[in-house]
């Protein structure tokens, strides 16, 4: 049987991954900055990181900002379609 740590549970699970105080799904974005820079690959890193930033302070998870994105563009009147 293998060894718990005693300062892991399972309820951490479900958190937010950091890469040190940076979000870790911005580090696709860091590692992309790294294999070809240049000021274009920086500025979606730098966008991508105060985006995620931002939801993180407002304990937003990013599915939600989504949806909430989604919404805002479909508006408030939800169309109703026939059935063929």
């Amino acid at each position: 049987m293998a060894k718990q740590d005693s300062f892991v549970h399972w309820r951490d699970s479900a958190r937010t991954p950091l890469f040190y105080t940076v979000d870790a799904r911005a580090s696709i974005l860091i590692l992309l900055f790294f294999l070809r820079p240049n000021r274009y690959t920086f500025g979606a890193v730098v966008l991508a990181i105060i985006f995620l930033s931002i939801l993180n302070y407002f304990k937003i998870p990013l599915m939600v900002a989504f949806r909430i994105f989604k919404g805002a563009l479909a508006g408030r009147i939800k169309h109703r379609f026939p059935r063929a």
